[in-house]
């Protein structure tokens, strides 16, 4: 098993798993942010500058799963803005500045 495969099965044991998202509103009163998971989900996160995420911006989150087999007690750990497109099928990733077209 490689340092790559240790470090993964670490994370997981940890309860720790990535996530692809994409914004589908916003609500600026209580400084929420709605995103919708590739696997359907919606889950909302607190955002200083609410106003800076639109919807269709893309971002992939860290989740816990707090020791449970059911997803609706995961929490979001912590998000990464990834970029922006206007067609689903392009993605832009501006911390690599590359584009990737699916």
């Amino acid at each position: 098993m490689g340092i790559l495969e240790i470090l993964l099965s670490a994370i997981l044991a940890l309860g720790l798993y990535p996530a692809a998202g994409e914004v589908v509103g916003t609500d600026v009163v209580d400084d929420l942010v709605y995103v919708e998971t590739t696997d359907g989900n919606t889950w909302d996160f607190e955002a200083d500058g609410v106003e800076d995420w639109e919807i269709g911006d893309k971002c992939a989150l860290i989740f816990f799963d707090n020791g449970t087999e059911e997803i609706e007690d995961d929490m979001i750990v912590t998000v990464r803005y990834i970029g922006f497109s206007e067609r689903g099928e392009d993605f832009y990733d501006n911390t690599a500045n590359s584009r990737y077209t699916a």
